[in-house]
């Protein structure tokens, strides 16, 4: 899909029981989105992962659309300044919750691994 001008690989990962696996998942998918799909930024739906892996934190109260555009334009800024943004991105379809960050690549391998 395109974002503007922004060429975005987005992908939906089914999680997997094992933790280990489900990492090198996450990161192999953001990788592929830049080297195989020559996307400019990958969007990776990671469901509650994103909670249980500690990019972010579980709340009480929803934020929704907010936060997802502002982990976009993160995103944007970070390609301006030529990095490779990663938009991991949860939603609740119950609450309706939305929970987004936008980390670089390389940080996000590191921080995984």
């Amino acid at each position: 899909m395109y974002l503007g001008d922004i060429p975005v690989d987005v992908k939906s990962l089914s999680y997997d029981q094992c933790p280990t696996k489900y990492i090198r998942k996450i990161i192999n998918r953001a990788a592929e989105a830049f080297q195989k799909q020559h996307a400019k930024m990958a969007g990776l739906s990671i469901g509650i992962a994103l909670i249980t892996l500690g990019l972010a934190e579980r709340r009480a109260s929803r934020i929704g659309r907010k936060e997802f555009c502002t982990a976009i334009e993160n995103g944007t800024a970070m390609l301006k300044e030529g990095k490779k943004p990663v938009l991991l991105f949860y939603h609740d379809p119950w609450t309706g919750d939305v929970q987004a960050r936008t980390i670089v690549l390389k940080d996000l391998k590191r921080n995984l691994s």
